[in-house]
């Protein structure tokens, strides 16, 4: 991914976690900015330093997606064909904001996603059955 000059308005969309949640924010950045922030900065060869801890991939609907994921935690962003923001969901073991199931935003819509191909960062894309938290 090159870098892009982007204008982009800082701005909080608030995310659904269950009627035990406060209201959860979150501030959206591009594509570009997310994998930066997830895998590192590219380098002069192109790979990035954390690739192996972020995985890609494509929806059924045509979003694209970038997913953190961990023992405990899964972190998913959903970008449109023009790599801006559209949604994002958290689960995981770790509760934050009050929110034990987790959360996602801003939108059902925004974060629903039958996946159809995916990989790690540096790695093959594949087929394989894939899931992504609050994607249903």
């Amino acid at each position: 991914m090159g870098t892009r000059m982007i204008a982009l308005l800082t701005l909080s969309l608030p995310f659904s976690c269950g009627p035990d949640c406060g209201e959860v924010s979150y501030e959206p950045r591009t594509y570009d900015q997310t994998l930066d922030e997830w895998a590192g900065p590219p380098r002069a060869d192109g790979t990035r330093e954390r690739c192996a801890a972020v995985e890609i991939g494509r929806c059924s609907d045509g979003k694209q997606f970038l997913a953190q994921l961990s023992i405990f935690t899964a972190d998913v962003r959903y970008f449109d064909d023009a790599q801006n923001f559209l949604g994002g969901a958290y689960a995981g073991d770790v509760i934050l904001e009050g929110c034990p199931n987790g959360s996602w935003g801003p939108s059902r819509k925004a974060v629903r996603c039958q996946v159809v191909e995916h990989a790690p960062l540096c790695g093959d894309a594949t087929t394989e059955p894939f899931g992504l938290p609050h994607a249903d």
